[in-house]
């Protein structure tokens, strides 16, 4: 899940529709650079956003599942599911 009102802060845009726009851009740089890596707070994360947003989702899914929330820094906060050990 993604805190769409703090990527419109934060990408600096009035609307979806610009987001959209900006996104499309930003994944055609990068494919045009080669850059195909993997930013883990976006794929290993259930949420992304600020901290009350990130707390809200924890709310929702604390019971099914045991979470960590990070702060990554630039008031952007993370919330993944806990590594689980099959020992």
């Amino acid at each position: 899940m993604i805190d769409i009102p703090e990527i419109l802060l934060q990408c600096q845009c009035r609307s979806l529709k610009e987001l959209r726009a900006t996104y499309i851009g930003i994944i055609d740089e990068a494919l045009a650079r080669g850059d195909f890596a993997r930013d883990p707070v976006w794929t290993e994360s259930i949420a992304v956003g600020s901290q009350s947003f990130v707390k809200q989702i924890e709310e929702k899914t604390k019971n099914r599942i045991k979470l960590t929330i990070k702060d990554t820094g630039s008031s952007r906060w993370v919330i993944r599911e806990d590594d689980v050990s099959y020992s």
